[in-house]
């Protein structure tokens, strides 16, 4: 499921309106109801919780978990000949002078920021850039200085999401493991300027609609120790303990993927442990 904060109709109709959400068949559904339901998913096609009525385009919170019984209870308005909700909806095009000017900002905003050209490209910028619109079509003209928040209150956001989203991410791997299991990959490497090792591990499994699916559990530097198989597997183990996962030999749902370094194949000895085939 997509690891945004819980969001109301309103908030996924307007999502669906200016094209950052959108809705598809569902994958993998058991369930005769999926015959009228589509999924409601974000731009990285995942789940945002929520399910769109293929008849009247009724929306409805849905998750894995809650199960299908409120889908099943939902009856489509007697009144076939009911305008849909996305009737009312209509492409804007931007005139000439709109989109010069538009370029014109983002060039200054690169050159002055010393940005790469790609930030434009980028799901993030393009998401904010999108909220700044909506923003402006509610409130009107507002000065982005009375809008924009400190610095300082972005770090402590930022934070504060980070917590959110791991504790989220626990939830979800706790059930993934417990009910099928996964891999993990996990690589170290030296920046060659400062001489500083980081380590990173990553995860992967499958969800409940049958998408391989891949999540970045830390990469983070590397404690000022050798990089022997004990000091190796005791970092690893404390990466797993953050999302109450448990490294131990008698749990059979956790392979480990890695390069074929001796201290990584030691660090391993005894759990699931598959060597890279890239780097045999």
């Amino acid at each position: 499921m997509s690891d945004l904060p819980d969001l109301t109709v309103e908030q996924v109709l307007l999502n669906l309106k200016n094209g950052e959400f959108k809705y598809k068949e569902k994958k993998g559904g058991s369930s005769d109801v999926w015959t009228t339901f589509n999924e409601i998913i974000d731009t990285q096609d995942q789940s945002v919780g929520f399910v769109i009525c293929k008849n009247c385009e009724h929306i409805l919170k849905h998750n894995y978990k809650s199960g299908t019984s409120t889908l099943k209870r939902h009856k489509c308005p007697v009144n076939d000949k009911q305008p849909k909700i996305t009737s009312y909806w209509s492409t804007k095009s931007f005139p000439t002078t709109a989109k010069d000017l538009t370029t014109k900002k983002i060039v200054n905003f690169v050159c002055k920021d010393l940005q790469p050209f790609e930030i434009i490209m980028g799901q993030g910028f393009r998401e904010f850039a999108q909220e700044m619109i909506n923003i402006g079509s509610i409130y009107g003209h507002l000065q982005v200085n009375d809008l924009f928040p400190h610095p300082t209150t972005v770090s402590r956001n930022i934070i504060k999401e980070a917590e959110s989203l791991k504790t989220k991410t626990a939830r979800i791997l706790k059930d993934i493991f417990d009910l099928t299991g996964g891999a993990f990959t996990t690589d170290m490497w030296t920046d060659d300027y400062r001489k500083i090792s980081y380590i990173s591990l990553t995860v992967h499994y499958i969800d409940e609609s049958w998408q391989i699916k891949e999540q970045i559990l830390a990469a983070s530097k590397f404690p000022d120790v050798r990089h022997t198989a004990d000091h190796i597997k005791k970092v690893i183990s404390n990466i797993l303990k953050n999302y109450n996962l448990i490294l131990d030999s008698s749990i059979k749902r956790y392979m480990f993927v890695t390069d074929s370094a001796s201290n990584y194949i030691a660090a391993f000895k005894g759990l699931n442990h598959i060597p890279c085939f890239a780097h045999r």
